[in-house]
């Protein structure tokens, strides 16, 4: 099957029913920040798509699929390939897709952007407040996300990058929470559909959304098979728990175009130094514990005799 006839199927099967399914999830999506479209694509869809993801044995993304603008205007050899532990930002990698992407995905794209228009204009003083201090440069959102992009290229600084990307994982891998903000151009929604079935391909990775980047009792997981597409608030954290056996890929999709990004200031934290700070953090927040007691104690045993 080539691409137009899976286009022609993707279309026929599917598209009509995006506007109907999210519309009927309108009160989940309003009230939980998230919706599962269970098996909204095919499994012969969603085998190609694995196939152009995983390339072939001896190179994860295939030259013909990625996008190989370089990341950094001053830096041609910073193509848009992540390795998250690098970033120390997890464990696994991601690439960025070229554009346009493959037809069953943009076909996908466009009828979850037109269906989800209108829930975004509704929402986009909420978002704003999401997502402030920084600013958004939008009072609604077109029709068409072919416009949008329009939009953003025309913003300053231009976004004329792609953001989908494919994400592989394996064994010891996971994503911490993170948000995808990116620019003054933002959609107050993203997707992510996975390629991989929990206990056949992988164990363990769910997938989760939490208020803030701190909130973990407050976070919703959710196991995500082959065929669903989950539709979740771009103000939202989320991120990947960590997989124990097998490898999970799945390809993630916004809504708007992204600008080149500039080389930090000083280095990101290590992981081990991110958690040594939040150790010293709780333990100066802890009130006083049985160590602490016992030290006071001893102390007071000092200087006043056996208590």
């Amino acid at each position: 099957m080539d691409d137009a006839d899976m286009r022609t199927r993707l279309e026929d099967a599917i598209c009509s029913d995006v506007e109907k399914r999210i519309a009927e999830g309108r009160r989940t999506l309003d009230s939980e920040g998230f919706l599962v479209l269970e098996k909204l694509l095919d499994l012969e869809t969603i085998e190609r798509l694995a196939e152009m993801v995983k390339g072939d044995a001896d190179s994860l993304w295939p030259d013909g699929l990625v996008d190989c603008t370089p990341a950094k205007p001053d830096d041609p050899g910073a193509m848009r390939i992540v390795d998250l532990k690098a970033m120390n930002f997890g464990y696994g990698k991601f690439a960025y897709l070229r554009e346009p992407l493959p037809s069953p995905l943009n076909a996908l794209r466009e009828a979850l952007y037109t269906a989800l228009a209108p829930v975004a204009t509704a929402q986009i003083e909420m978002f704003r407040a999401e997502t402030s201090p920084k600013p958004l440069a939008l009072e609604a959102y077109p029709p068409k996300i072919s416009d949008l992009w329009d939009i953003c290229k025309a913003a300053d600084p231009p976004q004329r990058l792609p953001t989908s990307i494919a994400l592989r994982y394996c064994p010891g891998g996971f994503m911490e929470p993170h948000r995808d903000l990116q620019g003054t151009i933002m959609f107050p929604f993203q997707v992510m559909c996975p390629l991989s079935d929990p206990g056949e391909d992988y164990e363990g990775g769910r997938f989760f959304v939490q208020p803030g980047k701190r909130n973990v009792d407050r976070r919703h997981c959710q196991e995500l098979f082959k065929g669903d597409v989950v539709v979740f608030r771009s103000g939202l954290y989320h991120g990947l728990e960590e997989l124990t056996s097998g490898t999970r890929y799945a390809i993630a999709m916004q809504f708007t175009l992204s600008h080149l990004t500039e080389s930090p200031s000083k280095p990101r934290q290590t992981w081990e130094e991110k958690q040594e700070r939040q150790r010293r953090a709780e333990e100066e927040a802890r009130p006083l514990d049985r160590r602490r007691l016992h030290l006071v104690v001893g102390m007071s045993e000092r200087m006043y005799g056996q208590l």
